[in-house]
């Protein structure tokens, strides 16, 4: 049996089985601190297929991302430039991964985000006037991939929630 402790600040592990891989299933609060448990034979009907929903879920999310990106690469060709608010896109990326890494060194992974955001865009809107000669209007085209993205993002965060329902509620 395992026992991870969660406190506000940090992560100890008091016990773990070195041969056993440890799925966090069962909580208990006691002491102000949130015990999470792995007990031999708990919730294996629900564990793999719920891993193998997440299986296809991820080998789905990266032939749509393959696709997407071969549909812009298309439009990239026919009309040569950059789409409107593409830099201010790459600077957020940019700037979102520069906070995450300073939150996660500062133990404060949301504040790291958020700073990260804000420094983004400022990465974003530098990097739209430096390359303002080579921007062009959003085609229709990418409007449309744009939407179908939007659509495939929202598809599978709900049945990440599901799932997440699923997994909850199943204890």
């Amino acid at each position: 049996m395992a026992y991870i402790a969660l406190a506000t600040e940090s992560l100890q592990i008091f016990r773990s089985h070195p041969r056993r891989s440890i799925p966090f299933q069962w909580y208990n609060i006691q002491k102000g601190y949130l015990y999470f448990t792995y007990k031999k034979g708990d919730y294996m009907n629900i564990s793999i297929p719920i891993m193998g929903l997440i299986a296809v879920m991820i080998l789905v999310l990266g032939i749509f991302a393959v696709r997407q990106k071969k549909k812009q690469m298309e439009i990239q060709k026919k009309y040569p430039g950059y789409p409107k608010d593409y830099w201010k896109g790459q600077g957020l990326g940019t700037g979102i991964a520069i906070g995450a890494g300073l939150g996660a060194a500062l133990g404060n992974v949301a504040i790291g985000v958020a700073i990260g955001v804000a420094l983004g865009a400022a990465i974003g809107s530098n990097l739209e006037k430096q390359h303002k000669d080579e921007i062009r209007p959003i085609t229709d085209e990418e409007k449309e991939l744009q939407k179908q993205a939007t659509l495939f993002s929202f598809g599978v965060l709900l049945i990440g929630a599901v799932i997440f329902a699923i997994i909850f509620f199943a204890r």
